[in-house]
């Protein structure tokens, strides 16, 4: 995929359009892989992944997960690894555990970190930047979940305080 971001363009009212950069998300390296999305990919395999794209792309990288599983501390570390490999930013989801993908599995549940735990994460990611260029953003799932838009608000606000650099909305459920 790096190399067709990298060298795929075509032109539109004689002017060129190309890719702005690449998403690594779990359920993309997983489908390309041949297995399910329920984290069964480690940091390991996914920080490979990586390494084949940077090889053959000058393109920014946007890594996202979809939930910390294990010590919260331990985050920061992965924050440092891929500000290290040259991703710009990181996509960090607000789900509690595993969950599975919105976009596929229909009546799917899971459990949406509280605001006080994602805040922390948040906190101990902002921890590990060496450079503020490398951006941390969150990913609320209220959407997939069983709230309701007042509270991505909320949330949005909490997570600002915290210190994210931005927020994605995940949409994937018309509530």
């Amino acid at each position: 995929t790096g190399l067709i971001v990298e060298k795929i363009s075509t032109k539109r009212d004689k002017r060129k359009i190309e890719f702005d950069g690449i998403l690594s998300s779990s359920i993309t390296e997983s489908t390309a892989k041949g297995k399910n999305d329920h984290k069964i990919l480690d940091l390991t395999s996914r920080l490979q992944t990586l390494n084949d794209i940077i090889e053959v792309t000058t393109k920014p990288i946007i890594y996202e997960t979809d939930a910390i599983i294990g010590p919260i501390e331990n985050f920061q570390f992965t924050v440092r690894t891929l500000e290290r490999l040259g991703v710009s930013a990181a996509i960090i989801g607000d789900a509690r555990d595993y969950k599975k993908n919105s976009h596929i599995v229909n009546n799917f549940s899971f459990e949406q970190s509280s605001i006080n735990n994602y805040c922390k994460i948040i906190e101990h990611a902002k921890k590990g930047q060496v450079s503020e260029d490398f951006l941390i953003f969150t990913k609320i799932e209220c959407f997939s979940s069983e709230f309701v838009k007042n509270d991505a608000l909320n949330i949005a606000k909490a997570y600002i305080e915290s210190g994210v650099d931005g927020i994605v909305l995940n949409c994937s459920k018309n509530k």
